[in-house]
Protein backbone atom coordinates (compact mmCIF):
# COMPACT_ATOMS: atom_id res chain seq x y z
CA UNK A 1 0.00 0.00 0.00
CA UNK A 2 1.52 3.55 -1.14
CA UNK A 3 0.24 6.51 1.23
CA UNK A 4 2.33 9.83 0.68
CA UNK A 5 3.46 11.57 3.45
CA UNK A 6 2.06 14.28 1.95
CA UNK A 7 -1.82 13.31 1.76
CA UNK A 8 -2.96 13.51 4.96
CA UNK A 9 -6.55 13.57 5.70
CA UNK A 10 -7.94 16.93 7.32
CA UNK A 11 -10.51 17.50 9.50
CA UNK A 12 -13.59 18.34 7.61
CA UNK A 13 -16.35 21.34 8.77
CA UNK A 14 -19.88 20.33 8.02
CA UNK A 15 -22.72 22.94 7.63
CA UNK A 16 -26.48 22.81 7.50
CA UNK A 17 -27.10 26.53 7.11
CA UNK A 18 -27.28 26.37 3.00
CA UNK A 19 -27.14 30.11 2.52
CA UNK A 20 -23.28 29.84 3.02
CA UNK A 21 -22.84 26.89 -0.46
CA UNK A 22 -22.85 27.98 -3.63
CA UNK A 23 -26.22 28.63 -5.04
CA UNK A 24 -26.05 25.29 -7.25
CA UNK A 25 -24.96 23.15 -3.87
CA UNK A 26 -27.74 24.48 -2.20
CA UNK A 27 -30.50 24.08 -5.10
CA UNK A 28 -29.28 20.52 -5.14
CA UNK A 29 -29.53 20.25 -1.65
CA UNK A 30 -32.56 21.68 -1.17
CA UNK A 31 -34.45 19.24 -4.03
CA UNK A 32 -32.76 16.53 -2.25
CA UNK A 33 -34.44 17.49 1.19
CA UNK A 34 -38.09 18.29 -0.98
CA UNK A 35 -38.12 15.14 -2.22
CA UNK A 36 -37.40 13.12 1.27
CA UNK A 37 -40.19 15.59 2.63
CA UNK A 38 -36.96 16.19 5.40
CA UNK A 39 -36.94 20.21 6.80
CA UNK A 40 -35.10 22.61 5.11
CA UNK A 41 -31.58 22.54 6.33
CA UNK A 42 -31.39 19.72 7.84
CA UNK A 43 -29.18 17.83 5.38
CA UNK A 44 -25.26 18.38 6.88
CA UNK A 45 -22.96 19.62 3.95
CA UNK A 46 -19.23 18.88 3.84
CA UNK A 47 -18.24 22.13 3.48
CA UNK A 48 -14.51 21.23 1.26
CA UNK A 49 -17.12 18.60 -1.69
CA UNK A 50 -20.45 20.62 -1.17
CA UNK A 51 -21.83 16.76 -1.19
CA UNK A 52 -24.00 15.35 1.51
CA UNK A 53 -21.96 14.42 4.36
CA UNK A 54 -24.96 13.08 6.47
CA UNK A 55 -28.47 12.54 5.43
CA UNK A 56 -31.68 11.52 8.14
CA UNK A 57 -34.27 10.12 5.95
CA UNK A 58 -37.11 7.31 6.80
CA UNK A 59 -37.42 5.92 2.79
CA UNK A 60 -38.69 2.18 2.99
CA UNK A 61 -35.93 -0.10 1.45
CA UNK A 62 -36.55 -3.32 2.16
CA UNK A 63 -39.55 -5.38 4.19
CA UNK A 64 -39.95 -3.88 8.14
CA UNK A 65 -41.69 -2.67 10.66
CA UNK A 66 -40.58 1.05 9.95
CA UNK A 67 -42.70 3.87 10.01
CA UNK A 68 -44.95 4.16 5.99
CA UNK A 69 -43.06 0.91 5.35
CA UNK A 70 -45.48 -1.31 3.02
CA UNK A 71 -43.22 -3.63 1.53
CA UNK A 72 -44.36 -7.19 1.62
CA UNK A 73 -42.53 -9.64 4.11
CA UNK A 74 -40.83 -11.77 0.98
CA UNK A 75 -40.42 -8.63 -1.26
CA UNK A 76 -36.99 -8.67 -2.73
CA UNK A 77 -35.09 -5.49 -4.21
CA UNK A 78 -33.61 -6.01 -7.99
CA UNK A 79 -30.16 -6.54 -8.44
CA UNK A 80 -28.39 -3.74 -10.26
CA UNK A 81 -26.39 -5.55 -12.15
CA UNK A 82 -29.51 -7.09 -13.65
CA UNK A 83 -28.96 -10.46 -12.35
CA UNK A 84 -31.90 -12.74 -11.40
CA UNK A 85 -34.05 -10.33 -8.39
CA UNK A 86 -33.69 -12.03 -5.27
CA UNK A 87 -37.43 -12.95 -5.55
CA UNK A 88 -36.93 -16.87 -5.15
CA UNK A 89 -35.31 -16.85 -1.68
CA UNK A 90 -38.61 -16.14 0.53
CA UNK A 91 -38.07 -14.11 4.10
CA UNK A 92 -34.48 -13.86 4.95
CA UNK A 93 -33.76 -16.43 7.60
CA UNK A 94 -30.29 -15.05 8.30
CA UNK A 95 -28.07 -12.15 9.30
CA UNK A 96 -26.74 -13.19 5.58
CA UNK A 97 -29.55 -12.82 4.02
CA UNK A 98 -30.82 -9.98 5.74
CA UNK A 99 -26.84 -8.05 4.93
CA UNK A 100 -27.61 -8.97 1.25
CA UNK A 101 -30.77 -7.57 1.33
CA UNK A 102 -30.31 -4.43 2.67
CA UNK A 103 -26.80 -3.98 0.57
CA UNK A 104 -28.74 -4.74 -2.91
CA UNK A 105 -31.88 -2.09 -1.54
CA UNK A 106 -28.97 0.67 -0.85
CA UNK A 107 -27.14 0.06 -4.02
CA UNK A 108 -30.50 0.45 -5.43
CA UNK A 109 -31.53 3.70 -3.26
CA UNK A 110 -28.31 5.34 -3.93
CA UNK A 111 -28.33 4.80 -8.30
CA UNK A 112 -31.46 6.26 -7.72
CA UNK A 113 -30.62 9.15 -6.09
CA UNK A 114 -26.69 9.73 -7.41
CA UNK A 115 -27.60 12.71 -9.01
CA UNK A 116 -29.01 14.64 -6.30
CA UNK A 117 -26.07 13.22 -3.83
CA UNK A 118 -23.55 13.88 -6.27
CA UNK A 119 -21.87 10.84 -5.86
CA UNK A 120 -20.79 8.15 -8.20
CA UNK A 121 -22.34 4.96 -7.51
CA UNK A 122 -19.50 3.03 -9.80
CA UNK A 123 -17.01 3.95 -6.65
CA UNK A 124 -19.31 1.86 -4.63
CA UNK A 125 -19.89 -2.00 -4.50
CA UNK A 126 -16.54 -3.42 -5.62
CA UNK A 127 -17.33 -6.93 -5.13
CA UNK A 128 -16.85 -8.01 -1.54
CA UNK A 129 -16.06 -4.92 -0.05
CA UNK A 130 -19.65 -3.55 1.53
CA UNK A 131 -19.75 -4.93 4.95
CA UNK A 132 -23.25 -5.12 6.71
CA UNK A 133 -23.47 -5.67 11.11
CA UNK A 134 -27.19 -6.89 11.20
CA UNK A 135 -28.51 -6.25 15.09
CA UNK A 136 -31.50 -8.57 16.09
CA UNK A 137 -32.89 -11.60 14.13
CA UNK A 138 -35.44 -9.95 12.14
CA UNK A 139 -32.94 -7.41 10.34
CA UNK A 140 -34.32 -4.38 12.43
CA UNK A 141 -31.40 -2.92 12.56
CA UNK A 142 -28.44 -2.62 9.66
CA UNK A 143 -25.25 -0.64 9.36
CA UNK A 144 -23.60 -0.58 6.25
CA UNK A 145 -19.87 0.31 5.82
CA UNK A 146 -19.02 0.91 1.79
CA UNK A 147 -15.46 1.93 1.07
CA UNK A 148 -14.94 4.14 -1.95
CA UNK A 149 -12.84 2.95 -4.88
CA UNK A 150 -11.09 4.40 -8.20
CA UNK A 151 -9.61 2.78 -10.77
CA UNK A 152 -9.73 -0.51 -8.74
CA UNK A 153 -7.75 1.53 -5.79
CA UNK A 154 -9.24 1.89 -2.44
CA UNK A 155 -9.25 5.78 -1.55
CA UNK A 156 -8.33 6.03 1.75
CA UNK A 157 -10.53 7.47 4.39
CA UNK A 158 -13.29 7.66 1.36
CA UNK A 159 -16.87 5.56 2.48
CA UNK A 160 -20.27 5.64 2.25
CA UNK A 161 -22.31 4.06 5.30
CA UNK A 162 -26.07 3.84 5.70
CA UNK A 163 -28.08 2.58 8.44
CA UNK A 164 -31.13 0.68 7.58
CA UNK A 165 -34.20 0.64 10.36
CA UNK A 166 -36.69 -1.36 10.46
CA UNK A 167 -36.51 -1.49 6.63
CA UNK A 168 -35.97 2.23 6.44
CA UNK A 169 -33.07 3.28 5.06
CA UNK A 170 -32.60 6.07 8.20
CA UNK A 171 -29.10 7.85 7.45
CA UNK A 172 -26.93 8.02 4.36
CA UNK A 173 -23.42 9.47 5.02
CA UNK A 174 -19.79 10.21 3.16
CA UNK A 175 -16.96 10.58 4.50
CA UNK A 176 -14.28 12.24 2.59
CA UNK A 177 -15.61 12.67 -0.21
CA UNK A 178 -13.83 15.07 -2.58
CA UNK A 179 -14.17 15.39 -6.21
CA UNK A 180 -11.08 12.98 -8.02
CA UNK A 181 -9.93 14.47 -11.56
CA UNK A 182 -10.30 12.80 -14.23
Amino acid sequence: QFVSPDLNLTSVTFTSEHGQLPAAVAARIANLETKFNLPPQSTNVDDRSGRVANLFAADPIIPGSGSGNTFAPDYRPTIPSGSPTMDTLGEPESHEEWAEMATVATQNWLNTNAANLDVDVGELFAVGTARAAVHGSNGDLIQLHIPRYFGGVAVKGSRATATVKGGNLINIGFQSWGTIPP
